[in-house]
Protein backbone atom coordinates (compact mmCIF):
# COMPACT_ATOMS: atom_id res chain seq x y z
CA UNK A 1 0.00 0.00 0.00
CA UNK A 2 2.81 2.40 0.90
CA UNK A 3 4.57 1.60 -2.36
CA UNK A 4 1.39 2.29 -4.30
CA UNK A 5 0.92 5.65 -2.59
CA UNK A 6 4.55 6.55 -3.23
CA UNK A 7 4.18 5.57 -6.88
CA UNK A 8 1.09 7.76 -7.25
CA UNK A 9 2.85 10.72 -5.66
CA UNK A 10 5.82 10.31 -7.96
CA UNK A 11 3.55 9.93 -10.98
CA UNK A 12 1.58 13.04 -10.00
CA UNK A 13 4.83 14.96 -9.63
CA UNK A 14 6.01 13.87 -13.06
CA UNK A 15 2.70 14.84 -14.66
CA UNK A 16 2.72 18.24 -12.93
CA UNK A 17 6.31 18.87 -13.96
CA UNK A 18 5.57 17.86 -17.54
CA UNK A 19 2.54 20.12 -17.70
CA UNK A 20 4.54 23.09 -16.43
CA UNK A 21 7.44 22.27 -18.74
CA UNK A 22 5.07 22.15 -21.73
CA UNK A 23 3.52 25.46 -20.70
CA UNK A 24 6.93 27.12 -20.45
CA UNK A 25 8.01 25.65 -23.78
CA UNK A 26 4.81 26.84 -25.45
CA UNK A 27 5.69 30.39 -24.36
CA UNK A 28 8.97 30.37 -26.28
CA UNK A 29 8.88 33.09 -28.93
CA UNK A 30 10.83 35.30 -31.27
CA UNK A 31 9.94 38.69 -32.67
CA UNK A 32 8.91 39.31 -36.26
CA UNK A 33 8.56 42.64 -38.09
CA UNK A 34 6.35 43.44 -41.07
CA UNK A 35 6.44 46.71 -43.03
CA UNK A 36 4.39 48.29 -45.79
CA UNK A 37 4.70 51.60 -47.59
CA UNK A 38 2.80 53.48 -50.25
CA UNK A 39 4.13 54.43 -53.63
CA UNK A 40 6.05 57.68 -53.54
CA UNK A 41 4.09 60.76 -54.50
CA UNK A 42 5.87 63.94 -55.60
CA UNK A 43 4.10 67.20 -54.80
CA UNK A 44 4.15 70.39 -56.78
CA UNK A 45 6.83 71.62 -54.35
CA UNK A 46 8.92 68.52 -55.12
CA UNK A 47 8.27 67.00 -51.69
CA UNK A 48 8.15 63.21 -51.52
CA UNK A 49 5.10 61.77 -49.79
CA UNK A 50 5.34 58.16 -48.61
CA UNK A 51 3.05 56.59 -46.01
CA UNK A 52 4.44 53.74 -43.91
CA UNK A 53 3.26 51.21 -41.36
CA UNK A 54 5.30 48.77 -39.33
CA UNK A 55 4.28 45.91 -37.06
CA UNK A 56 6.53 44.06 -34.61
CA UNK A 57 5.09 41.16 -32.66
CA UNK A 58 6.10 37.91 -30.93
CA UNK A 59 5.69 34.61 -32.73
CA UNK A 60 5.20 31.75 -30.26
CA UNK A 61 5.90 28.06 -30.75
CA UNK A 62 2.31 27.48 -29.68
CA UNK A 63 -0.04 28.60 -32.47
CA UNK A 64 -2.83 29.20 -29.94
CA UNK A 65 -0.85 32.07 -28.44
CA UNK A 66 -0.21 33.46 -31.91
CA UNK A 67 -3.97 33.68 -32.37
CA UNK A 68 -4.24 35.58 -29.06
CA UNK A 69 -1.64 38.06 -30.28
CA UNK A 70 -3.45 38.48 -33.60
CA UNK A 71 -6.74 39.21 -31.86
CA UNK A 72 -5.01 41.76 -29.64
CA UNK A 73 -3.60 43.56 -32.68
CA UNK A 74 -6.55 43.38 -35.05
CA UNK A 75 -9.34 44.09 -32.57
CA UNK A 76 -9.46 47.09 -30.32
CA UNK A 77 -11.29 47.04 -26.99
CA UNK A 78 -14.22 48.97 -28.46
CA UNK A 79 -14.44 47.85 -32.08
CA UNK A 80 -14.06 44.49 -33.82
CA UNK A 81 -12.41 44.59 -37.24
CA UNK A 82 -13.09 42.47 -40.29
CA UNK A 83 -9.40 41.84 -40.90
CA UNK A 84 -8.25 38.23 -40.77
CA UNK A 85 -4.57 38.66 -41.60
CA UNK A 86 -1.82 41.13 -40.78
CA UNK A 87 -1.41 41.93 -44.48
CA UNK A 88 -5.04 43.02 -44.69
CA UNK A 89 -4.57 45.24 -41.66
CA UNK A 90 -1.38 46.87 -42.98
CA UNK A 91 -2.72 47.30 -46.50
CA UNK A 92 -5.90 48.94 -45.18
CA UNK A 93 -3.83 51.65 -43.48
CA UNK A 94 -1.81 52.32 -46.65
CA UNK A 95 -4.94 52.37 -48.80
CA UNK A 96 -6.63 54.79 -46.41
CA UNK A 97 -3.64 57.16 -46.64
CA UNK A 98 -3.69 57.03 -50.44
CA UNK A 99 -7.43 57.78 -50.54
CA UNK A 100 -7.09 60.63 -48.05
CA UNK A 101 -4.25 62.20 -50.01
CA UNK A 102 -6.25 61.88 -53.23
CA UNK A 103 -8.99 63.96 -51.61
CA UNK A 104 -6.46 66.46 -50.26
CA UNK A 105 -4.47 66.61 -53.46
CA UNK A 106 -3.02 70.07 -52.79
CA UNK A 107 -1.81 69.19 -49.29
CA UNK A 108 -0.96 65.48 -49.13
CA UNK A 109 0.62 64.13 -45.96
CA UNK A 110 2.82 61.18 -45.17
CA UNK A 111 0.91 58.94 -42.81
CA UNK A 112 2.78 56.68 -40.43
CA UNK A 113 2.01 54.03 -37.86
CA UNK A 114 4.21 51.80 -35.74
CA UNK A 115 2.72 48.97 -33.70
CA UNK A 116 4.85 47.01 -31.26
CA UNK A 117 3.65 44.07 -29.19
CA UNK A 118 6.08 42.93 -26.51
CA UNK A 119 6.16 40.10 -24.01
CA UNK A 120 6.57 41.68 -20.58
CA UNK A 121 8.84 40.08 -17.92
CA UNK A 122 7.48 36.82 -16.53
CA UNK A 123 7.97 35.72 -12.94
CA UNK A 124 8.85 32.29 -11.61
CA UNK A 125 6.09 30.61 -9.64
CA UNK A 126 3.27 32.41 -11.46
CA UNK A 127 1.08 31.38 -14.38
CA UNK A 128 0.90 34.82 -15.96
CA UNK A 129 1.82 36.00 -19.43
CA UNK A 130 1.64 39.76 -19.93
CA UNK A 131 1.71 41.54 -23.27
CA UNK A 132 1.97 45.22 -24.08
CA UNK A 133 0.72 46.82 -27.29
CA UNK A 134 2.18 50.20 -28.18
CA UNK A 135 0.83 52.11 -31.16
CA UNK A 136 2.16 55.41 -32.45
CA UNK A 137 0.44 56.93 -35.47
CA UNK A 138 0.14 60.10 -37.50
CA UNK A 139 -2.71 60.58 -39.95
CA UNK A 140 -2.71 64.36 -40.15
CA UNK A 141 -3.52 66.97 -37.57
CA UNK A 142 -1.41 68.85 -35.08
CA UNK A 143 0.54 65.90 -33.71
CA UNK A 144 0.88 62.11 -33.72
CA UNK A 145 -1.07 59.99 -31.25
CA UNK A 146 0.13 57.04 -29.22
CA UNK A 147 -1.47 54.46 -26.96
CA UNK A 148 -0.15 51.73 -24.71
CA UNK A 149 -2.32 48.80 -23.67
CA UNK A 150 -1.44 46.03 -21.22
CA UNK A 151 -3.09 42.61 -21.21
CA UNK A 152 -2.37 39.90 -18.64
CA UNK A 153 -3.26 36.29 -19.48
CA UNK A 154 -3.57 33.07 -17.52
CA UNK A 155 -0.92 30.79 -19.05
CA UNK A 156 -3.13 27.69 -18.95
CA UNK A 157 -6.66 28.92 -19.66
CA UNK A 158 -5.47 31.91 -21.76
CA UNK A 159 -8.25 34.01 -20.25
CA UNK A 160 -7.58 37.68 -19.62
CA UNK A 161 -6.81 38.33 -15.96
CA UNK A 162 -9.11 40.99 -14.56
CA UNK A 163 -8.61 43.15 -11.51
CA UNK A 164 -11.39 41.14 -9.84
CA UNK A 165 -9.21 38.02 -10.20
CA UNK A 166 -6.58 39.68 -8.01
CA UNK A 167 -8.54 41.77 -5.51
CA UNK A 168 -11.37 40.67 -3.26
CA UNK A 169 -14.57 42.35 -4.54
CA UNK A 170 -15.37 43.81 -1.14
CA UNK A 171 -11.95 45.46 -1.14
CA UNK A 172 -12.26 47.30 -4.46
CA UNK A 173 -13.27 50.57 -2.83
CA UNK A 174 -10.30 50.27 -0.49
CA UNK A 175 -7.99 49.67 -3.46
CA UNK A 176 -9.30 52.80 -5.17
CA UNK A 177 -8.80 54.84 -2.01
CA UNK A 178 -5.20 53.65 -1.57
CA UNK A 179 -4.45 54.23 -5.26
CA UNK A 180 -5.94 57.72 -4.94
CA UNK A 181 -3.61 58.44 -2.02
CA UNK A 182 -0.62 57.34 -4.09
CA UNK A 183 -1.87 59.36 -7.07
CA UNK A 184 -2.21 62.55 -5.00
CA UNK A 185 1.26 62.14 -3.52
CA UNK A 186 2.72 61.50 -6.97
CA UNK A 187 0.99 64.61 -8.37
CA UNK A 188 1.85 66.79 -5.39
CA UNK A 189 -1.77 67.22 -4.35
CA UNK A 190 -3.16 67.49 -0.84
CA UNK A 191 -5.70 64.89 0.38
CA UNK A 192 -8.58 67.32 -0.17
CA UNK A 193 -7.38 69.26 -3.21
CA UNK A 194 -9.75 69.43 -6.16
CA UNK A 195 -9.15 67.25 -9.21
CA UNK A 196 -10.63 69.85 -11.55
CA UNK A 197 -7.47 69.89 -13.67
CA UNK A 198 -7.92 66.20 -14.51
CA UNK A 199 -10.50 64.47 -16.66
CA UNK A 200 -11.99 62.26 -13.95
CA UNK A 201 -15.77 62.13 -14.06
CA UNK A 202 -17.27 64.38 -11.36
CA UNK A 203 -13.68 65.11 -10.24
CA UNK A 204 -13.57 61.73 -8.52
CA UNK A 205 -10.45 59.57 -8.83
CA UNK A 206 -10.98 56.22 -10.54
CA UNK A 207 -8.74 53.34 -11.54
CA UNK A 208 -8.87 52.15 -15.11
CA UNK A 209 -8.53 48.54 -16.30
CA UNK A 210 -5.26 49.09 -18.18
CA UNK A 211 -2.76 47.53 -15.79
CA UNK A 212 0.38 45.40 -15.80
CA UNK A 213 1.30 42.80 -13.20
CA UNK A 214 4.89 43.70 -12.27
CA UNK A 215 7.40 42.43 -9.76
CA UNK A 216 6.69 45.23 -7.29
CA UNK A 217 3.02 45.99 -7.79
CA UNK A 218 0.14 46.69 -10.14
CA UNK A 219 1.14 49.30 -12.69
CA UNK A 220 -1.84 51.27 -14.00
CA UNK A 221 -1.35 53.21 -17.23
CA UNK A 222 -3.43 56.21 -18.30
CA UNK A 223 -2.98 57.16 -21.95
CA UNK A 224 -2.93 60.75 -23.18
CA UNK A 225 -6.35 62.43 -23.05
CA UNK A 226 -7.59 59.83 -20.58
CA UNK A 227 -7.14 61.86 -17.41
CA UNK A 228 -5.09 64.83 -18.59
CA UNK A 229 -4.18 66.73 -21.75
CA UNK A 230 -1.93 65.57 -24.59
CA UNK A 231 0.67 68.16 -23.62
CA UNK A 232 0.89 66.69 -20.11
CA UNK A 233 1.28 63.20 -21.56
CA UNK A 234 0.34 59.74 -20.30
CA UNK A 235 0.70 58.68 -16.67
CA UNK A 236 1.91 55.59 -14.84
CA UNK A 237 0.62 54.80 -11.37
CA UNK A 238 2.30 51.98 -9.45
CA UNK A 239 0.33 50.52 -6.55
CA UNK A 240 2.85 48.43 -4.57
CA UNK A 241 1.87 44.96 -3.34
CA UNK A 242 3.15 45.95 0.09
CA UNK A 243 0.41 48.60 0.28
CA UNK A 244 -2.40 46.25 -0.77
CA UNK A 245 -1.29 42.85 0.52
CA UNK A 246 -4.38 42.58 2.73
CA UNK A 247 -6.64 43.18 -0.29
CA UNK A 248 -5.22 40.46 -2.51
CA UNK A 249 -6.91 37.17 -3.23
CA UNK A 250 -4.91 33.97 -3.09
CA UNK A 251 -4.05 33.63 -6.76
CA UNK A 252 -1.36 32.20 -9.08
CA UNK A 253 -0.78 35.44 -10.96
CA UNK A 254 1.19 37.68 -8.61
CA UNK A 255 4.83 37.01 -7.59
CA UNK A 256 4.95 35.32 -4.20
CA UNK A 257 7.72 37.51 -2.80
CA UNK A 258 5.81 40.76 -2.32
CA UNK A 259 8.42 43.45 -1.96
Amino acid sequence: MKNKVLYMLILFGVISFSANACAVDSLSYQYKTLKKESKARITADKDTIISTIGLTYPVFKNSVWNEQVKQLILNSETEKSNYTTYDEYLNAFINASVEANAEEEEYPRSWSQDIIVRVEPQFAGTQTLSLSLFSDSYTGGAHPNSTLIYVNYDVFSRKIIKLSDLINPVMMARLTYMASTIFRKQEGLSPTQSLENYFFENQKFTLNTNFLITKKGLLFYYNSYEIRSYAEGPMELLVPYTAISSLLKINPYIPKNLK
